[in-house]
C-alpha cells in the first residue's frame, strides 16, 4: 500500500473514530434498517431507474463490527444492474440503539463512476432528509487539500451540521458522511 493511499485511509478512518467517539450524532431519526429501506426506495425510483438501471444488495451485517466504538457495521453491495460484478459497497455504521452515525459510500473507478456515485451517495443524503441545496451543496460546495474533497452544511430544522469528505484512491473513490451537533 502506497503512503498517499495509506494516508487516505488513516484519514478516513480516524473521522469514523471521531465520530464514533463524539455523541455519535444520529444522521437521521431512522433505525439502520428503515434507513436502508428509504434508500432503497430512492435508488428503485422511477427517476434513477430510467436514467440508469441500479440494484442494490439486502443489507449483511459484517460480524466484526466496530466493539471498541460500540457500533455494528451493516453493508450492500450496488451497481448497475447488467454488471458481472458490483461498482461498490455502502456501509452504515450504527449505534448501539439501531440509529445510523455515519455512513460510506466506496466506488470502483470503472465507466460507471460518476454516475454510481451520484445516485449512491445522493441516495443515502436523500435519506437523511437533506434539501435539494443542501445535498448540492454537500456535493459540490467543498474544497480540496491534499486530495481530499471536504464540504459541510447545517440543517438548522435538524439542529445539526452534516459533513461529506471524500478521498479517491488507485482504483476507487470513497465518501464517509457523517453529523454533528450544531453547537
Amino acid at each position: 500500500m502506497g503512503i498517499k493511499k495509506f494516508l487516505i485511509c488513516a484519514v478516513l478512518f480516524t473521522a469514523i473514530c471521531s465520530t464514533c467517539n463524539a455523541a455519535q450524532v444520529r444522521l437521521s431519526d431512522e433505525k439502520y434498517n428503515d434507513f436502508f429501506i428509504k434508500m432503497a426506495s430512492f435508488l428503485y425510483s422511477d427517476s434513477v431507474q430510467q436514467r440508469f438501471p441500479f440494484f442494490i444488495t439486502n443489507l449483511d451485517k459484517d460480524e466484526k463490527g466496530l466493539p471498541e466504538h460500540n457500533l455494528d457495521v451493516w453493508y450492500a453491495f450496488f451497481g448497475k444492474k447488467e454488471a458481472d460484478t458490483p461498482d461498490g459497497q455502502v456501509m452504515l455504521f450504527v449505534d448501539k440503539d439501531g440509529y445510523v452515525s455515519s455512513v460510506k459510500v466506496t466506488v470502483l473507478k470503472n465507466e460507471n463512476k460518476d454516475i454510481n456515485y451520484s445516485i449512491a451517495v445522493g441516495g443515502a443524503l436523500w435519506t437523511m432528509d437533506l434539501n435539494s441545496e443542501e445535498t448540492q451543496h454537500l456535493m459540490t460546495g467543498g474544497e480540496t487539500k491534499e486530495g481530499i474533497y471536504v464540504s459541510d452544511v447545517k440543517n438548522a430544522a435538524q439542529n445539526k451540521n452534516f459533513i461529506l469528505m471524500t478521498a479517491e484512491e488507485n482504483d476507487r473513490i470513497q465518501v464517509m458522511i457523517m453529523a454533528a451537533d450544531e453547537n
